[in-house]
């Protein structure tokens, strides 16, 4: 890209002065940028993504599952050449997985139905298909007793009283609070507690992505949700003698959120709208137009210089990890320095909790978990470790019956954050992961008559996420905190100055934390940017396009 020169950006030529520049290119800002496409022509737009590919946390990768798979990724082309084996590349989604609410009001099943990406269905909670080890008898719990206590403590027991109190209550607690609250007037024995503090992990802590200690108890469920059920993605896969790569634009094989989401782009991308490792370091929004200034990653550091684009107006879909950390570098009045409007976002921007939720990819020889097992689930002897590796979703067998060997671990909240700060390489990650995967299988019961489950190492070195130190996101998607409520959202969504617009899963009250969510802030900022287009060209006498 050619460095303007900044003596000339100020001179508000057509060919110099954009209509919108949309600062990120995960599913907001690409949303955004189709609709403003499709209902403005004539649009003089761009898309600036720092990452060197779209989607920002809905990234897949791809691996090998073929039985002769025991290296990790062909990173050259001649391996391919040399071998007369086909490859089976399985998806992997690093960030987003499910799709949640399977109907037609959703765009992301809009558009998984016109590009006919294919899905499976996660079936609704059953127990028997639900492994959970407790630690406390080293042995795991029978269907039955899954049941009963999912409904007594769940069901007939903290779900309603937590919302008595969600609707009575004047002043707002934290979840961890109330939880408490409730062991002491239902006088729940240890193992009670126990229990029910694992089915909140289970059911609140991973779904919203904030601890008990933060999560506000009146509102951090004040989302709404689609009918038709929940689906994961990447359940098909695709036999190649490609070479086991991918580019920066388009993935090549099937399957997968980045599949997707570069279906939506994919029309943008052709037109050359979207400029990948464009890191935006400043928007100056006190003139009669905007400043964003940004550099080139592509380039060698030693060259690299700042460039500058003006435009009309701007659109910021960045994360709100990003946001909280690097606002008074980003903003040009900073917020704190701003108007009215501006402080109240600001607030916003604080008070908001965004969570992280990090992810192990485990690809084994062969399955050691029970075969019809969805879910499996570590009840810990001590529930400060819920969510510490204590999830693992058992990937479901392929399209046409293949058998997958693979396990997706999770962690989430401070648990998630503290790994990426004590363990500086992945590997002590997968050591903490396989020594309480052993601790589990391999400790003998009595059914097992002295028959112990051998848990073998992974057949590839193992995919770590870490999403808290990954400055382009800085975390993995908000959630309500103690402190704040709907206003919140509506405050950090607020134009500025009629020029600065924001988008993103953090502004949307409906559906925050999902890709949807992302998706349907972007249309909402595009409308809201047509409307202020279409008065200053009706102002200036030039006509809508």
């Amino acid at each position: 890209m050619k460095q303007n020169n900044k003596n000339t950006t100020d001179k508000d030529s057509a060919e110099q002065l954009k209509d919108v520049i949309i600062i990120g290119g995960g599913w907001s800002g690409i949303a955004a940028a189709k609709s403003l496409t499709e209902t403005n022509k004539n649009i003089n737009l761009c898309v600036l993504e720092a990452r060197n590919y779209i989607g920002g946390r809905s990234k897949t990768t791809y691996i090998d599952i073929s039985e002769n798979s025991s290296k990790d990724k062909v990173e050259k082309e001649d391996d391919f050449n040399n071998n007369n084996n086909k490859t089976t590349i399985l998806p992997v989604d690093l960030g987003s997985s499910w799709v949640t609410g399977m109907s037609d009001n959703n765009p992301i099943y809009r558009l998984i139905k016109s590009e006919k990406i294919p899905y499976c269905k996660s079936p609704p909670f059953n127990p028997a298909n639900q492994i959970v080890y407790d630690r406390s008898k080293s042995k795991p719990l029978s269907s039955k007793k899954i049941g009963s206590m999912y409904k007594k403590l769940w069901v007939h027991g903290f779900q309603p009283y937590l919302e008595v109190h969600q609707e009575d209550s004047l002043s707002d607690v934290s979840l961890g609070t109330l939880i408490n609250r409730y062991a002491r007037e239902k006088s729940l024995s240890q193992e009670h507690e126990r229990f029910l503090r694992f089915i909140v992990d289970t059911e609140i802590v991973e779904d919203y992505c904030g601890s008990l200690e933060d999560l506000s108890m009146k509102f951090f469920d004040s989302d709404d949700e689609y009918p038709g059920g929940d689906s994961f993605l990447g359940v098909t896969f695709e036999t190649t003698t490609k070479p086991y790569r991918t580019t920066t634009q388009e993935p090549r094989y099937e399957g997968g959120y980045s599949k997707l989401i570069y279906k939506l782009a994919e029309p943008l991308v052709q037109k050359g709208k979207v400029k990948l490792e464009c890191k935006v370091t400043n928007v100056d929004y006190s003139g009669s137009s905007c400043e964003v200034t940004y550099v080139d990653l592509t380039e060698g550091t030693e060259n690299r210089k700042p460039k500058t684009m003006r435009a009309k107006t701007v659109l910021i879909t960045l994360p709100l990890g990003v946001l909280k950390k690097y606002h008074k570098d980003i903003l040009t009045p900073t917020l704190a320095d701003g108007s009215k409007q501006a402080k109240m976002k600001l607030k916003a921007i604080n008070s908001l909790g965004y969570g992280t939720m990090n992810k192990i990819i485990l690809h084994f020889p062969y399955r050691f978990w029970p075969p019809k097992a969805q879910w499996l689930s570590i009840l810990e002897t001590d529930p400060q470790l819920q969510g510490r590796w204590t999830e693992f979703y058992c990937h479901p067998s392929m399209s046409d019956g293949t058998q997958v060997n693979v396990l997706i671990g999770f962690c989430v909240t401070h648990h998630a954050e503290e790994m990426e700060q004590i363990y500086s390489n992945d590997e002590d990650i997968v050591k903490e992961v396989m020594d309480k995967l052993r601790s589990v299988f391999e400790t003998p019961t009595p059914q097992d008559k002295g028959q112990v489950v051998s848990v073998p190492d992974p057949v590839q070195t193992p995919i770590v996420t870490r999403w808290k130190e990954d400055e382009f996101s800085c975390g993995s998607y908000s959630f309500t905190k103690l402190g704040t409520n709907e206003k919140s959202r509506s405050d950090l969504r607020q134009p500025l100055n009629n020029k600065l617009f924001f988008a993103g899963e953090a502004t949307v009250n409906d559906f925050p934390g999902t890709t949807h969510g992302a998706a349907l802030s972007g249309k909402r900022a595009a409308k809201e940017i047509s409307r202020v287009l279409m008065e200053k060209r009706l102002l200036r006498g030039i006509g809508v396009n």
